[in-house]
This record gives C-alpha cells, structure tokens and sequence, in this order.
C-alpha cells in the first residue's frame, strides 16, 4: 500500500508531449492513441471488442511496470473507441499491485489532463460511461485480507510548511486507511490540477510542494508514526517535497 500515494502523484506528471501514434496490442487489436499518457507500444492488452483488428467500444489497455519484480505495478487505463479511434474524450486510470492488492488508485480525466473527481464525472454522460466501466471492473478488487484501517488519529509531529503559501494546504485528521487517504489526496490534485499544469516553472512547483505537503501532513495527522510506512513511503514524499522547493527556489521570484 505505501506505493499508492507516489503513483498517484507520479501520474500528474506522466503525460508525454507525444504525437498521435498507431498502438498494436498482444492481442492483435489496434489503436490510435491521443492522449499523449505515456501508453506504452509493446506489451499492452485491450479487453473490449475487436472488429476488424481495430479497438471498438469500453474497455481497458492494461501494461505493465515491472523494473522491481517485488513490487509490480499494473496499469490499466479505460477508453471508448470507434474503429481504434477515440471517441470519447474522458479516460479512467487504475493501478495496483500485482503482491499487495491493496494498492488499488483509480482516477478519471479528460484528455490530455484535467482530473475529476467521480461526482463531477457522475454528472457528464460521456465520462459516466467511463466511470460505469471502472466501477463494473471486478478485477479492481481488493484483497480484504490485506486492508489495514485504524481509525486512531496522529499522534507524531507535524511538518512546518516552508513557505507561508503552503500553509493553506497543510492535510487534516481523517481515517487511516488507503481509500480514504487516496481519496483525499486525489480531491487536492483535482483542485491544485491548472496549477500542475500551468505554463512555465515556478507555478507548477508550488502546485507541486502543495500536494506533497498535503500527502505528507495528511498522514502525520491521520496516522500513528507507526503505520506512515504501511500507507507511504515518507522518505520519497519528502524528498520530492525537498525537489519542488529546490526548484521554488530556482524560478520564483516570490516565495509567499
């Protein structure tokens, strides 16, 4: 579970200023891919139908990321296609792990990167369709065996903001377990999301060390110091808060 809150994060970055290309799946299925989401060439699975050797209607693309055979990831990201082209401009993100189930992160975007949350998506026909498919999805099941809940709160120092415009972004006290620390921190970037992706350096860092100050004191608030390592891995959160403000540093001219 504790690799939930780094692939999370990781994927507001992951979108590749790529051209369309042409995707043949393992299966023999082709696709024009558009979102320019770091889908990989080789490797990938498409679950829906088939016609013709082109992608047609709601399904997932499920890849891989296995450079730690101890801890591999799968990645599946949901479409709607017509004839192996997208037709519908919202996607769905799911990933987990392939030893700790429990490492279940689901996300839904319209292309190429603004993040919604399911309510927002729940109102929109065609990313409803999108966000039917993920829930219907049984195999984003979690191992219950796995899932680890304490609904005791804190109990550890709390980071200090170094900065005054990360302490409106400092986490809150809530349940400590994966769904809802997720959950939460998917709501942050949804709401920090122009920001990630604004133009030029300093904007995106501060969105940035927003985030990864939220991830961080959302934990310390929530958790005992006894589980952070059950739900994060605090070590890479901070250093990547550490990066973000290094490049704060670097471009801005105001720090406040």
């Amino acid at each position: 579970m504790k690799y939930a809150f780094i692939a999370l994060l990781l994927l507001t970055s992951s979108f590749a200023h790529a051209a369309v290309r042409s995707v043949r799946t393992k299966n023999g299925c082709q696709f024009f891919d558009e979102t320019k989401n770091g889908i990989p060439r080789t490797d990938i699975l498409w679950s829906g139908s088939c016609p013709n050797g082109k992608a047609d209607g709601t399904g997932y693309i499920e890849y891989f990321d296995a450079e730690d055979p101890g801890q591999a990831i799968t990645f599946r990201q949901y479409f709607e296609f017509k004839n192996g082209i997208l037709s519908n401009p919202y996607f769905g993100f799911a990933s987990f792990g392939t030893v700790e189930q429990d490492l279940i992160i689901t996300q839904l975007w319209k292309a190429p990167n603004t993040l919604l949350t399911d309510k927002e998506c729940s109102k929109i026909p065609q990313c409803r369709k999108i966000l039917n498919a993920v829930k219907s999805d049984k195999g984003l099941k979690p191992d219950s065996s796995t899932l680890k809940t304490n609904k005791s709160n804190g109990g550890g120092a709390i980071t200090k903001p170094a900065y005054n415009f990360m302490k409106s972004s400092e986490g809150y006290s809530t349940t400590c377990d994966e769904a809802t620390l997720v959950a939460a921190l998917n709501n942050k970037m949804a709401e920090l999301n122009p920001e990630l992706h604004s133009e030029g350096m300093c904007l995106p860092a501060k969105a940035g060390a927003k985030v990864f100050y939220f991830g961080i004191t959302l934990i310390e608030k929530s958790c005992p110091p006894d589980m952070y390592s059950q739900v994060a891995d605090m070590e890479d959160l901070r250093a990547r808060l550490k990066e973000a403000l290094d490049i704060i540093n670097f471009s801005c001219n105001d720090t406040n």
